[in-house]
């Protein structure tokens, strides 16, 4: 796996998995040397790669991503999971706050006639709620379709024309003003304009176990 000749361009397996049938993710040397090696071969003009052998991965139900904000909040719930600034000051989100947060919004997504498969759009800065949201659109078995918050107003119409999302979430009312100034049918809701507390006042009359069970349905 090293073809004896080590010059600049040269690709060089720093560690032979493949030689180690069962062995996986355990390098043979400590991960500093391995750090101060490939640091080393970079300042030489060398392109190096990482990789690593094994067994199929398996994965179960449990694993699907809908499901894991459940399982954090379960198994950690004091789980600091997410940070924001607020105030001037950092807020922390624990797996139990994020996990009620987002069935919150998740019901009033199906209150809002979000239906399983059907799509969401989705335009904003990366911030905390754009994760958020965007869990919970997963959790109703529907799909999330980003949007470059800085898309012009023909990229915005072409973008919610071609995906058929029946409701757009903006971080703006600028851009939420964009996106109105369309003329679509499409309903826009305003990240800034307290977009998750109209989700959850709508969501007021949806039980959980429906949540849970279009959760269940992702496959």
């Amino acid at each position: 796996y090293a073809d004896d000749v080590i010059e600049p361009h040269t690709a060089w397996l720093l560690d032979d998995y493949a030689n180690r049938p069962g062995h996986r993710g355990h390098p043979s040397a400590p991960v500093g040397e391995l750090a101060r090696i490939v640091t080393e071969l970079d300042r030489l003009g060398f392109q190096t790669h990482t990789h690593a052998t094994g067994g199929p991965l398996e994965l179960t139900q449990a694993d699907l991503l809908p499901l894991r904000p459940w399982r954090r909040a379960h198994e950690e719930p004091a789980h600091p999971s997410f940070a924001r600034w607020v105030d001037d000051a950092w807020e922390t989100i624990t797996a139990r706050h994020h996990l009620a947060a987002l069935t919150s919004a998740a019901r009033g997504l199906v209150a809002s006639g979000v239906e399983a498969g059907d799509r969401v759009a989705l335009m904003a800065d990366t911030r905390y709620e754009w994760l958020l949201l965007d869990e919970a659109i997963w959790a109703v078995g529907a799909g999330t379709v980003p949007v470059y918050p800085s898309s012009s107003a023909g990229q915005l119409e072409w973008i919610l024309r071609d995906s058929g999302a029946r409701l757009l979430l903006v971080g703006t009312a600028d851009q939420a003003e964009t996106a109105r100034g369309l003329g679509l049918d499409v309903e826009v809701l305003v990240i800034d304009e307290d977009a998750l507390e109209v989700l959850g006042e709508r969501g007021r009359q949806v039980p959980e176990a429906r949540v849970i069970e279009r959760r269940d349905a992702v496959t």
